[in-house]
């Protein structure tokens, strides 16, 4: 049984990486149940809240859910913590001094050690299956920044051992017009829609592996210039990407400011 850890009511696997990817390549090799897989970040516990569809996908139909931001990582070593405040004030103080305690090093996360990427993921995914010569469905927004044609190239010239089919979604298209049997099943819709499109069309789309990316894709085939290390290691990403990319400034404000206020008034 995977251990898990609840952040406003989502669980979320405290596993590593290495044993996500073990247990990706054993249900790779072998006739089994599917695996969904969903990189949650504190976007996807907020929307969550509003939609019930998606609180139920993440709670009773995804298999795994990993942790694919700081934020996560540190609402679940507050909540261990298990302190009350009846003010804001004194959360705010303990919250951004456990923030700057991780990100310079001084202290290292316990409850959910590691944070595991749609990226790293992808990556491992694209390269395993390269080498298998598994069969894999992209799932793509027609109005991605990558085209059809730019994936389907990208496929061909880096990852030639795929077996790679991929198919434009209109915005509001709920279903897909084929039957398709596959091994990995990538979807770039955007969070939310992206799992509970894969999810609703499972019995026309057959793999043994699901998961949303989001712009996993964009960043790997450099459409979107991707984090330095420097901010790769201490989870700023969502730093790096409002100084490239400042139309992100609402959504890492929604982040850094409202995900932390929900984790105060669950603990009120």
């Amino acid at each position: 049984m995977k251990k898990s850890v609840k952040v406003i009511d989502i669980p979320i696997h405290t596993i590593t990486k290495d044993k996500l990817e073990e247990i990706i390549t054993k249900k790779l090799n072998k006739k089994d149940k599917p695996l969904f897989i969903t990189t949650v970040n504190s976007s996807f516990i907020l929307k969550s809240i509003e939609n019930k569809d998606f609180a139920r996908y993440l709670k009773y139909k995804s298999d795994i859910n990993v942790a694919d931001g700081t934020g996560v990582q540190l609402a679940a070593e507050y909540l261990e913590k298990k302190q009350k405040f009846t003010r804001l004030i004194p959360f705010v103080i303990l919250w951004v001094r456990m923030g700057i305690s991780y990100i310079v090093g001084k202290s290292q996360f316990s409850v959910i050690k590691q944070r595991i990427t749609g990226v790293e993921i992808t990556d491992f995914l694209l390269k395993y299956a390269d080498k298998k010569g598994f069969k894999v469905l992209i799932i793509h927004k027609k109005t991605g920044l990558l085209s059809k044609k730019e994936i389907e190239e990208n496929f061909n010239k880096q990852l030639k051992g795929i077996n790679c089919k991929v198919i434009n979604i209109e915005e509001n298209q709920e279903s897909v017009k084929e039957e398709y049997s596959v091994d990995i099943v990538l979807s770039d819709l955007g969070e939310v829609r992206q799992e509970l499109f894969m999810y609703k069309n499972k019995d026309k789309i057959k793999a043994k592996i699901y998961i949303g990316i989001g712009s996993s894709l964009d960043i790997l085939f450099n459409k979107i210039k991707p984090a330095p290390n420097f901010f790769k290691k201490r989870g700023l990403e969502w730093l790096f990407r409002i100084i490239t990319r400042p139309k992100r400034a609402r959504k890492a404000f929604i982040s850094t400011i409202i995900f932390p206020y929900k984790v105060y008034k669950t603990c009120v």
